[in-house]
């Protein structure tokens, strides 16, 4: 039952951050955020549902500073690192794997703009 902890390490106060494996497994995020969601094996075997956690926790996991002290915002006079996905994920988590990015910004400044990216922001 150690295999994949999350949950017990962040309930027992361990400073957690997740990431993919790669360039040893795959580097798409979303299967990552998804597992560690539902904690299924390829085979859809349980695999530790008591390690699950939340798609919030999840992509705080992911996506949070681990050096911050804080959570990441979007304000004026912040730099503005973010992402534009097609799907709203809390509203459709069980498709998260078929969520596409369709706009990236760094430091204020499109570095990719998606094939989903047409009409209005």
């Amino acid at each position: 039952h150690l295999l994949y902890r999350i949950r017990s390490l962040l309930d027992a106060g361990v400073q957690t951050i997740a990431s993919s494996d790669a360039p040893f497994g795959n580097q798409n995020l979303w299967l990552g955020i998804r597992a560690a969601q539902n904690r299924k094996t390829s085979n859809d075997q349980p695999l530790n549902k008591e390690e699950r956690v939340d798609l919030g926790t999840a992509l705080d996991l992911y996506l949070a500073d681990p050096f911050a002290d804080r959570k990441r915002t979007i304000a004026v006079g912040q730099t503005a690192d973010f992402f534009l996905l097609s799907k709203e994920l809390f509203k459709h988590s069980y498709a998260i794997n078929e969520t596409g990015v369709r706009l990236t910004v760094k430091a204020g400044e499109i570095t990719y703009s998606g094939p989903q990216a047409t009409g209005q922001l």
